[in-house]
């Protein structure tokens, strides 16, 4: 057998050590074209801000059209409708969820009723409370809390105080199941819940 050359070894390990360098540097890029969970969180709060908006201004606009009445009905029959338009002009799945809904089809599940007790905790306890992302195979979710504040209470304040009587009457009508009064300000409503598909930079 003919001993190895010198550059036989040599032509060898350049081989070697830059196929290791290929996979380092596609590893290197792999990992720095992934989209930061800060990012996430970033989009997924303008999302929902862009939501809450929507939703607030058709909401005072019924308000100015037909005062409260009129925004329990708008509530009934536009709210989730219009979140769902939402999701398909910002191309992400939005909901609001709340362990109190006045529509059973906003009752938060398991997963997030945890969230919201964990939220709940901290507001008693004065603290802040911020927005968390969770992250899945193919998917991301952020989940933003919606609190309450003195707009909210003619409609999910304590009746009698803050809730009209009539008021109380009206959404007894269109919500026989609702949960969703005797909040007071700055209480945990719910939560926007925002998946966004995950991305490549």
């Amino acid at each position: 057998m003919k001993p190895i050359s010198f550059w036989s070894v040599a032509l060898l390990f350049f081989i070697a050590t830059s196929l290791t360098s290929c996979n380092d540097s596609e590893t290197v890029e792999e990992i720095s074209n992934e989209i930061s969970t800060s990012d996430y969180l970033k989009e997924g709060k303008e999302i929902a801000l862009a939501t809450k908006n929507v939703l607030g201004q058709n909401l005072m606009q019924a308000i100015q059209n037909g005062g409260i009445m009129n925004a329990l009905e708008f509530c009934n029959v536009q709210a989730i409708p219009l979140t769902d338009s939402m999701s398909v002009v910002l191309n992400a799945k939005v909901k609001r969820v709340s362990d109190k809904p006045r529509n059973q089809m906003n009752s938060a599940s398991k997963e997030e009723l945890e969230i919201m007790d964990r939220y709940i905790t901290m507001l008693k306890n004065k603290k802040t409370i911020q927005p968390e992302m969770k992250t899945f195979e193919d998917y991301m979710v952020g989940y933003y809390p919606i609190e309450t504040n003195s707009m909210c209470l003619q409609c999910h304040g304590k009746v009698g105080k803050d809730v009209a009587l009539q008021t109380d009457k009206m959404i007894k009508k269109y919500y026989p199941s609702d949960k969703a009064t005797g909040y007071a300000s700055n209480e945990l409503r719910g939560l926007f819940v925002v998946e966004m598909q995950k991305k490549i930079d």
